[in-house]
């Protein structure tokens, strides 16, 4: 169940950062590039090719910030190391700050004019509502184990 609420965490940050995007960016290609231009150096930075240990000093406060660190330490430590999943708090904690965080500003990108944007946020409104049930659903879930 662990890893299911680590994936599930990760899903929504990387699907608020593509809203986030679409609402900058205007035109399929554009918004391509810019995804690249996002997901590209900070799957190099998070550890999914080389360990984050190897990368000069300077760079770590960067890696230490980007969302996909943490959830990949999570998943590393709840599948390869055993650890339990009350033991990935900080990792949690981290990644519902990023989730809340591109929740908000992919909110205030998708509420700018237009009669796409009338569409954009009747969509963005029920993904509000689903992604903060989800977030209900969690917490209750990390109660649970704990008790």
């Amino acid at each position: 169940i662990g890893l299911i609420v680590v994936a599930v965490y990760g899903t929504m940050i990387f699907l608020n950062i593509g809203v986030a995007i679409a609402g900058r960016v205007h035109g399929r290609g554009a918004v391509e590039g810019a995804a690249n231009a996002v997901t590209l150096p900070m799957m190099f930075l998070s550890g999914s090719f080389i360990p984050t240990s190897s990368l000069p000093a300077a760079i770590q406060p960067v890696v230490n910030v980007l969302p996909l660190t943490h959830m990949l330490r999570a998943m590393r430590a709840l599948t390869v190391e055993q650890q339990s999943f009350l033991d990935q708090w900080p990792a949690l904690l981290i990644m519902t700050a990023w989730v809340l965080g591109t929740l908000l500003f992919g909110v205030l990108t998708m509420a700018r004019g237009g009669d796409d944007a009338r569409k954009s946020n009747k969509l963005m409104q029920y993904r509000v509502m689903l992604q903060g049930a989800a977030l209900i659903l969690l917490l209750v879930l990390m109660s649970m184990l704990r008790g």
